[in-house]
């Protein structure tokens, strides 16, 4: 099953503009995890609109025609980091040369994730608490399975169900 990828493009909910470019798998065009800060904002900010440009490529087909439609629109009119064709399946497609040096230069500058952080954290509390959407009845066994139905990354929908952001959604801890 080697045509199992597809490119997708998001755009604003308000004016129907493209502003990412994407290749993915499965649910990859919906996932809101692994964006950047600059793709997070604009989604918060207009909203998204999901389109699967071309379904049923190979993964090599879908690098190619990534790169392509960043080229034609303009990498300075959309908020992806690279020129594409550089994203990767678990680790099936190592990094050219160029394409390790494109990622140093885009990093240049930028504090790294890790920056004064001692190991990793330990954020598990225990069990998940359930969440339950008011509106629809629909019931969350986790802030992971609520954050993949609503364009919130899970820290974000946390603090909103928690009330110490404003809670733009129907949801509540039960």
């Amino acid at each position: 099953m080697d045509n199992q990828f597809y490119v997708y493009l998001h755009r604003k909910a308000t004016n129907n503009e493209i502003f990412y470019v994407g290749k993915g798998k499965d649910y990859r065009a919906w996932n809101k995890q692994h964006r950047s800060k600059y793709w997070i904002r604009i989604v918060n900010k207009y909203g998204l609109i999901v389109e699967l440009y071309k379904t049923n490529l190979t993964e090599n087909e879908a690098f190619d025609l990534e790169k392509e439609l960043i080229k034609n629109l303009g990498k300075k009119n959309l908020c992806n980091l690279t020129d594409g064709g550089e994203g990767m399946s678990g680790f099936s497609k190592p990094w050219t040369e160029e394409q390790r040096q494109n990622a140093s230069i885009n990093r240049k500058g930028k504090i790294p994730w890790n920056k004064g952080k001692k190991g990793v954290q330990k954020n598990c509390k225990g069990p998940s608490k359930l969440i339950l959407d008011v509106q629809t009845g629909i019931f969350y066994e986790s802030i992971t399975e609520a954050s993949h139905s609503y364009l919130y990354n899970r820290g974000h929908l946390n603090k909103m169900i928690k009330g110490t952001r404003t809670n733009k959604t129907n949801l509540i801890y039960v």
